[in-house]
């Protein structure tokens, strides 16, 4: 069989920015910048307004509320739940189960407190100073 006709389809990438979870509202660590410089809000817009990303990931953020790209179109960031980066959700991961934010979703808070008192807490965790 004779192939007729050659399509060629122009594809332009997209770029996703990630790693925003850990700044969240400005209120984090990272103690040099004025907070409302150093908000995943400020850095995610500064980023796509710049052409360095053409949008955001907001990973284990979006564990820890869902519905933040709707409180932040509606102006409600003071009922936002922000990630506290407590690595719990990773916790579950490791163990293979369903990952879900533990601090702001009550059931797989649940969840880890009963994996800690049938297999204890985790013997080591990657921080990454090793």
């Amino acid at each position: 069989m004779k192939i007729s006709r050659i399509v060629i389809i122009k594809l332009k990438t997209c770029v996703i920015g990630g790693a925003y979870s850990v700044l969240n509202n400005g209120h984090n660590k990272l103690k040099g910048v004025d907070p409302s410089l150093n908000s995943m809000f400020y850095w995610g817009n500064y980023n796509i307004d710049h052409n360095y990303a053409d949008m955001i990931a907001l990973g284990r953020q979006s564990l820890a509320d869902p519905l933040l790209p709707e409180k932040y179109c509606n102006d409600q960031e003071d009922q936002i739940h922000w990630c506290v980066s407590c690595d719990n959700c990773v916790e579950l991961l490791i163990r293979q189960c369903n990952a879900g934010c533990t601090v702001h979703n009550k059931p797989y808070g649940e969840i880890i407190r009963n994996l800690w008192k049938e297999k204890g807490k985790l013997k080591r965790r990657v921080t990454g100073e090793e």
